[in-house]
């Protein structure tokens, strides 16, 4: 077999993983319609009453882009900001009701996706490429590539 390029396998990787990103439903969709905003909902679903700050480190979205986000999902009634019983001076922000409603939505499409998009591969080459996707995340994160 024929060596392959270290770019090559870094083209092909951009190439699947823009693929990878499922389509947005046609028409206005409140809580996707602003990069991230999906991904604030779906993580609020899985664990509520997160500071800005945190969530910030988590989904790896600026301070100042998860902060308009932040305000059009609550002008959508989505997520509320909410003083921290231990500190008052921090805000922490819950999602409402129709904001899970929402996240679950969203989270339900893109795993019908994710099911759709990995169907050519068997459960063996699932784990393979979990494991290599981990070790090349690992390595970059040890080398702050």
């Amino acid at each position: 077999m024929n060596s392959i390029a270290p770019y090559e396998l870094l083209g092909l990787l951009h190439r699947v993983s823009k693929m990878a990103r499922p389509p947005r439903p046609e028409g206005p969709c409140e809580g996707e319609t602003v990069r991230g905003r999906g991904r604030i909902l779906t993580t609020l679903c899985k664990e509520d009453g997160l500071s800005q700050k945190t969530l910030s480190d988590r989904l790896g979205i600026r301070p100042q882009s998860l902060s308009e986000a932040i305000v059009k999902l609550i002008d959508e009634g989505f997520v509320k900001r909410l003083p921290s019983d231990s500190d008052k001076r921090e805000l922490l922000i819950f999602i409402t009701d129709e904001g899970r409603k929402k996240g679950e939505e969203i989270r339900a499409r893109r795993e019908l996706f994710a099911n759709d998009f990995f169907s050519p591969l068997s459960e063996k080459e699932k784990n393979s490429l979990f494991e290599i996707m981990k070790k090349l995340e690992e390595n970059s994160k040890e080398e702050n590539i």
